[in-house]
């Protein structure tokens, strides 16, 4: 869940559900013991089957429950690197476990499930190496190093049968709620609509980019089959920050515009979209 960056991964009821399956486990463990340990363990305190039983049947479900996080993440996804690194996650555990098979049924001098795990996690340094250095460290959404690679793929901005629209988001009175309140409630605001984009997008079917382009700007390139879809994100997007809870309103401004063909450049784009949203900083009444 840290890895992936899952909102609200240190509220107590997720913190909890993590740790439940081990719980319940424990807890039927010792009740089985204690009303027929002849099924656990012999005579001669060898363990039998139904005490292998509850030894892999946590980490089993953990190995699902991962496996279907995942790859859900994973078919939500349309740029590759990020789907790849849903999967790469997704099927970690399982790799290590298959390791750990192998050097058990068919080589069991060698030791095959310590290399395994030695490749795996200098593979998952390498991943988290990468994220440090594409992600932006306060709000987890791609820099703008990650930007630039993205927009230097044609692919990217030309997807097939699809559109390409940039957004340029950014909060309103952001000074003010740094000299009101402290650069620390700043963040939290910055927090606070990083989070909101990213509930949004995961829950639309919509291919999207998005980034903090710097302080309190935010960027999304969208690739809708019709604007209406883009205009949907955007109202959630604001109905979405606005449910944040502070000693003041929270809201953002948005401006966007399409990327018109392929003698149309990106970064023109995206000043045309800025522009739109300082537009909209003049008209209150969007934001209702």
């Amino acid at each position: 869940m840290a890895y992936e960056q899952v909102p609200h991964r240190n509220r107590p009821v997720n913190r909890f559900a993590v740790i439940f399956p081990f719980i319940v486990s424990t807890i039927a463990l010792v009740v089985h013991y204690l009303v027929a340990p002849q099924t656990l363990i012999n005579d001669a305190n060898d363990t039998l089957p139904g005490f292998s039983v509850y030894i892999l049947l946590v980490p089993d479900i953990y190995i699902c429950a991962i496996l279907f996080y995942t790859i859900r993440k994973a078919r939500r996804e349309e740029n590759p690197a990020e789907k790849g690194k849903h999967l790469f996650i997704g099927f970690f555990p399982l790799k290590v476990s298959i390791g750990g098979i192998v050097e058990t049924v068919f080589f069991p001098h060698l030791p095959i499930y310590c290399a395994t795990c030695l490749i795996l996690m200098l593979l998952f340094y390498i991943q988290a190496l990468e994220l440090r250095i594409s992600a932006d460290p306060l709000t987890g959404l791609n820099n703008r190093g990650q930007l630039e690679r993205y927009i230097s793929q044609r692919a990217n901005l030309h997807p097939e049968s699809r559109r390409t629209i940039v957004a340029m988001m950014d909060i309103d009175h952001f000074k003010s709620i740094n000299d009101t309140y402290g650069h620390a409630e700043g963040d939290k605001a910055l927090v606070a609509v990083a989070n909101a984009l990213k509930n949004v997008i995961n829950n639309h079917d919509l291919p999207t980019f998005v980034g903090r382009y710097g302080g309190d700007e935010f960027i999304l390139i969208m690739h809708p089959h019709r604007i209406e879809e883009v205009e949907a994100v955007i109202r959630e997007i604001r109905e979405n920050v606005k449910e944040y809870r502070a000693p003041y309103e929270l809201s953002v401004s948005v401006g966007y515009d399409e990327l018109s063909g392929e003698q149309d450049l990106i970064l023109n784009c995206i000043e045309r979209a800025d522009k739109n949203l300082y537009l909209d900083k003049k008209r209150p009444d969007q934001h209702s």
